[in-house]
């Protein structure tokens, strides 16, 4: 397996091939999640193996928006069966990125530990203070792919995302859990 070259290389076909609309889901994006991923499995003791499984998940997770907007993950999937042979993962390592990658899509509750681990790196951002810039990124992003809201209406989508969101590690209870109901908090009181 050999991550470091499959990183350079998934970074820079991302670079080409991602939308520039995707003002959210872009490639820094990718790079943040990878980042997190890493940050939470070590805080979850994950071996060097998982971690690396974990980063690879991350990075390729939103590839799939190089081919449609909505539910993307299929060809996120799709491209990793068809990307990581060729970096010398093998048939097993594949199908745990794979499952991992299908963990992302919104509503999926994920069950494996490496899935909960990418799941909660994945909304890292609900628990920085920086989650509005974040939101309105994601926003401005839907809005440019046909979905848009009301002021009053991204505040009650947000908040109600807000509230059935849940973090799956301890380790992201314990870093983000916080934040992200002062984050709800402001979101609440806001007019």
């Amino acid at each position: 397996m050999d991550f470091k070259k499959l990183e350079l290389h998934i970074v820079a076909f991302m670079k080409e091939n991602l939308s520039e609309k995707l003002l959210y889901h872009n490639l820094q994006h990718s790079i943040d999640v990878a980042y997190f991923a890493e940050f939470i499995g070590k805080k979850e003791n994950c071996n060097a193996l998982e971690i690396t499984l974990l980063k690879t998940a991350a990075l390729l997770h939103d590839s799939g928006f190089i081919k449609q907007y909505f539910h993307n993950e299929k060809y996120a999937i799709e491209f990793a069966r068809q990307l990581l042979p060729d970096f010398d993962y093998n048939a097993n390592e594949i199908e745990i990125i794979a499952s991992i990658i299908a963990s992302t899509e919104v509503k999926i509750t994920p069950t494996s530990h490496l899935q909960k681990i990418l799941k909660d790196a994945d909304y890292y951002n609900f628990g920085l203070k920086q989650y509005t810039s974040s939101a309105m990124a994601l926003r401005e992003e839907m809005e440019l792919y046909g979905t848009s809201y009301s002021d009053v209406e991204w505040k009650n989508v947000q908040i109600k995302f807000l509230e059935k969101h849940r973090y799956y590690t301890q380790a992201a209870i314990s870093e983000w859990l916080e934040t992200k109901k002062t984050n709800l908090a402001k979101l609440k009181s806001r007019n």
